[in-house]
């Protein structure tokens, strides 16, 4: 056996090792993601519990239905409907920021798949569907819809 050959096979064993890393490592997060959950990892992380006793890493986005428990928190907090801006703020606020590029247009894309559980008032920002709305707000949707009416 020549030595070259075995130098050779060698190179290539580790090839394929660190090909093979990064597939596990592909798997592995891919797992994590389609399962929306986050695996335990031996790096330290800044986890927080917050009041009610739930867990939250900092360096992940919040999921989907996290955002909309955090923006009925709010809406139900101040009683208004709220804008994109006052919740991408409330976010912050509460240590979930939204670490993309449009943190504003991310919460309008997701109260939009949210929407069986929320609803744009248009002139006020988005509210609960399942809460009726605020006794002022409803009265000036009431009256938007008799003019409506009127003008047909």
């Amino acid at each position: 056996m020549s030595d070259k050959a075995y130098d050779n096979a060698l190179r290539r064993k580790q090839e394929l090792q660190r090909e093979l890393k990064e597939v596990e490592d592909f798997l592995r997060l891919y797992r994590q993601f389609a399962e929306g959950q986050k695996e335990n990892v031996s790096e330290p992380t800044r986890a927080r519990v917050d009041a009610k006793g739930a867990v939250s890493d900092p360096y992940v986005n919040p999921s989907r239905n996290e955002v909309g428990k955090y923006a009925k928190e709010l809406m139900l907090k101040t009683g208004r409907p709220q804008v994109r801006g006052a919740i991408v703020d409330y976010l912050r606020e509460v240590g979930r920021p939204l670490k993309v590029k449009d943190p504003g247009q991310s919460v309008g894309t997701i109260m939009w798949r949210l929407r069986d559980q929320f609803q744009n008032v248009e002139g006020h920002g988005y509210w609960p569907t399942d809460v009726g709305l605020p006794d002022d707000i409803q009265e000036e949707q009431d009256k938007a819809a008799e003019w409506e009416e009127i003008l047909k």
